[in-house]
């Protein structure tokens, strides 16, 4: 059997996220910082390193342990997540504004269904608090 061969991943360092993470760390080591956020010591390693690009979810474990009055919205920005616009000045949390930038280049006919899917989900959701 022929060995498959892949093309290495190349990092992407991230240098604002990386200062970002080194000030919500503060005194702490590392490992201690991760483990205070619920994201393991590897996993922010390979984050600092630019071979994972973490998700809003792990931002906001990595900014609800953060020193050095660091915050989500610091975090979403170095991550291109989020930027200063419109939508923010209106009081829009930050996940719905990721979520129209994700959308923004699609057509109407996909915002629609996905709309559809969205309100679907969440009226279901929704439900059991009724």
């Amino acid at each position: 059997m022929q060995k498959k061969i892949t093309a290495p991943v190349v990092p992407v360092v991230n240098e604002a996220l990386n200062t970002l993470i080194k000030k919500a760390q503060g005194h702490r080591t590392q490992n201690a910082y991760a483990a205070s956020t619920g994201v393991s010591s590897a996993a922010l390693t390979r984050i600092r390193q630019g071979y994972l690009h973490p998700s809003p979810t792990v931002l906001k474990k990595l900014a609800s342990q953060a020193m050095n009055d660091v915050t989500y919205e610091d975090f979403m920005r170095a991550m291109n997540y989020m930027k200063p616009d419109k939508l923010l000045e209106e009081g829009l949390p930050p996940e719905v504004v990721l979520i129209a930038r994700k959308t923004e280049n699609m057509s109407e006919e996909d915002k629609n269904r996905l709309f559809k899917i969205f309100n679907s989900t969440i009226d279901t959701f929704l439900e059991k608090y009724d």
